[in-house]
């Protein structure tokens, strides 16, 4: 079965789209990735307060409807998902930039990595320096060939960075980097997503801003990668082209500590 919310309203099948509409030619809207976690629907607040402030940061009209946490959760149940693991996303979609967009909600099973899980990455061929790297937008293409590519080189995910050579994130999650001394860093820039769980890991764990390159990964102690429905995952390999190969040690402790706040209520 499946099934949407769009504008509020409970609709089986798929999703209809106008062939003209900006949202199907041009991806012209913003989404979320959210994970149901049980019956709690987590951090949804924050990420709707980024899916709003997207379209007020370009002057574009607001939804006239947003999901609430009840909505969600009749969404996941009729689905067959609540009390498990989802994956919940909430887009607007702008059919014209001039009208409010659509807002569409989807949920999906999600099963999440064991406890001892880690990540690779490689270094993506494409730099990316655009204002959209700040938003959460659906012309997400740069980072579905970046993510592609990663994978073809037996990474899960590729590493960006900017026309500078200035760190960024990967296609999915936040990068955090523990440098020389041990101090906790994730990457200042415009072009990165400001990322929820980022925000929630740094509380955590005290982690401060820094201007990084790839030479602050070769002289790092760890990496770690971050998004909303992993959580914290140690980063233990990253191929940065030329046949380089950085190799880290997997630290679970300081992960654990920034899931229980990324992964709980």
């Amino acid at each position: 079965m499946t099934a949407h919310l769009l504008d509020g309203r409970l609709e089986a099948g798929g999703v209809r789209l106008d062939p003209g509409s900006s949202a199907l030619r041009h991806g012209a809207g913003f989404f979320e990735t959210i994970r149901l976690s049980g019956w709690s629907v987590l951090h949804l607040k924050r990420h709707l307060e980024r899916l709003t402030a997207s379209p007020k940061a370009y002057g574009l009209p607001a939804p006239a409807w947003l999901p609430g946490e009840a909505d969600l959760l009749a969404l996941a149940e009729e689905l067959g998902l609540a009390g498990g693991e989802a994956r919940l996303n909430a887009a607007l979609l702008y059919d014209d930039l001039d009208a409010p967009p659509r807002c569409l909600a989807t949920a999906a099973a999600y099963h999440p990595p064991g406890p001892e899980a880690e990540r690779s990455l490689a270094l993506s061929p494409w730099r990316q320096t655009s204002h959209l790297g700040g938003h959460k937008s659906a012309s997400y293409l740069h980072y579905l060939l970046a993510g592609r590519a990663a994978r073809h080189a037996g990474a899960d995910d590729a590493l960006l960075l900017d026309h500078g050579g200035r760190l960024l994130e990967t296609t999915t999650s936040a990068l955090v980097v523990a440098d020389g001394t041990g101090r906790l860093l994730t990457p200042e820039s415009a072009f990165a997503l400001p990322s929820v769980s980022l925000a929630l890991a740094r509380g955590a764990l005290g982690i401060g801003l820094a201007e990084l390159t790839p030479d602050s990964l070769r002289s790092a102690e760890r990496v770690y990668c971050c998004n909303s429905l992993t959580g914290m995952l140690p980063v233990t390999r990253i191929d940065l082209g030329d046949g380089e190969i950085l190799i880290f040690g997997a630290d679970h402790a300081a992960c654990r500590t920034a899931n229980g706040v990324i992964l709980r209520p």
